[in-house]
């Protein structure tokens, strides 16, 4: 699954349906499991290299379920405009978290070291190197980096995640030396 940004104006119902959506990391004896509650409910295992990214983009989401909170009660002439812009944004990370789940539930072992949801490592690398989420956005991710959503499925070029490449390799000089 690609979720894509896609700005649009909302509805009464359609904000209160996304606003309730939540998502949640449990800590079960040192296995981290995300719990998502809303239209769609999944949950799935989190692989360590995951959980931090999980986390921010939980906390982003919160903050801005607060920021369109207050939108809604604005009287400033852009506060609906904004409100649409933050609530896409917000469709855009949940669409995220669902694509993690079932990339994370599709593989044969989610918290292996090497698992990789593609959907989240593109959102990844749009939001720390592409400037935002739109077409345009992804095309500057492509033309600078030579990023695309293919190319990440496909495993090619560099990882988002660092850690996972440090992870890989740590493992990798500890097995010569044992």
């Amino acid at each position: 699954m690609d979720p894509s940004f896609q700005f649009r104006q909302w509805s009464t119902k359609d904000i209160g349906v996304l606003i309730k959506s939540k998502a949640t990391i449990k800590d079960i004896d040192g296995d981290y499991t995300l719990m998502i509650a809303g239209k769609i409910s999944l949950n799935c295992q989190i692989a360590a290299h995951y959980r931090f990214p999980l986390q921010a983009l939980n906390k982003r989401f919160g903050l801005y379920r607060k920021i369109v909170n207050h939108l809604i009660k604005s009287l400033h002439p852009l506060a609906t405009q904004l409100q649409d812009t933050y609530l896409s944004i917000m469709d855009y990370i949940h669409n995220v978290r669902i694509a993690f789940c079932r990339d994370a539930r599709a593989s044969p072992n989610a918290l292996d070291s090497e698992f990789r949801s593609p959907a989240l490592d593109y959102f990844l690398w749009l939001d720390h190197h592409g400037g935002g989420f739109h077409n345009g956005c992804r095309m500057n991710l492509q033309k600078h980096h030579d990023i695309t959503m293919m190319s990440v499925k496909n495993r090619e070029g560099k990882d988002i995640i660092s850690f996972r490449q440090f992870s890989s390799k740590y493992l990798i000089l500890c097995d010569a030396h044992s």
